[in-house]
């Protein structure tokens, strides 16, 4: 899906997504939280850390960044590692990513005149004497629809190729521990109270 830019721009009218489209929008917001999950473990598993170091070592790292050192380890790695990055994450995936990170962070302007949903991102244009110029990204409610079914699709194939099974499936065995704060409450609820004393006078 190539971007397309406009030549003549668009005036907007209003627009109130539907369920359908916010439902698109939700599974696009959750697939690329597996997809960065993923991305995190693949790291971890091509420099043989485990995911407390990985965790450690790249924090909150935006998803392009993790990307980039995914590609950097992989060439490192091997010719076979760098194909496989490659297949995967290619223009297709780089076309969800941004309609998810315009439905997930950009405002609704309105309707185009061509029924496109208009998002008002923070990524800029070329600014110009006195403005700012920031891009706006224009999606039809078909188009959201089969970005959100592609990437889901490819999770499995994603998990697959990276060989993440083993690493996924030993975080599954390991059971929730209590919280810290949880366990404080309750030794502040069992803490037997202290009795008061009555004074005579």
């Amino acid at each position: 899906m190539p971007i397309v830019r406009s030549p003549n721009g668009s005036k907007l009218r209003p627009a109130t997504l539907s369920r359908t489209v916010l439902t698109a929008m939700g599974r696009l917001v959750r697939t690329f939280a597996d997809i960065d999950d993923f991305l995190s473990l693949y790291i971890c598993r091509l420099t043989n850390l485990n995911e407390s170091q990985g965790f450690a070592l790249l924090g909150r790292t935006a998803i392009g960044t993790k990307l980039q050192i995914a590609h950097s380890l992989a060439a490192m790695t091997s010719p076979q590692e760098t194909k496989e990055l490659s297949t995967l994450f290619n223009a297709n995936y780089a076309d969800a990513l941004r309609c998810r990170n315009a439905a997930a962070h950009g405002v609704l302007l309105g309707r185009t005149e061509n029924d496109e949903l208009a998002f008002l991102t923070t990524e800029a244009n070329e600014p110009i004497v006195g403005h700012a110029v920031r891009k706006v990204y224009s999606y039809s409610e078909v188009a959201i629809i089969k970005l959100a079914e592609m990437s889901e699709i490819s999770l499995p194939l994603i998990r697959d190729s990276l060989k993440l099974g083993p690493l996924l499936e030993k975080r599954r065995r390991i059971p929730l521990g209590p919280s810290r704060r949880g366990r404080r409450r309750q030794k502040y609820k069992q803490a037997p109270k202290p009795q008061r004393r009555s004074s005579r006078g």
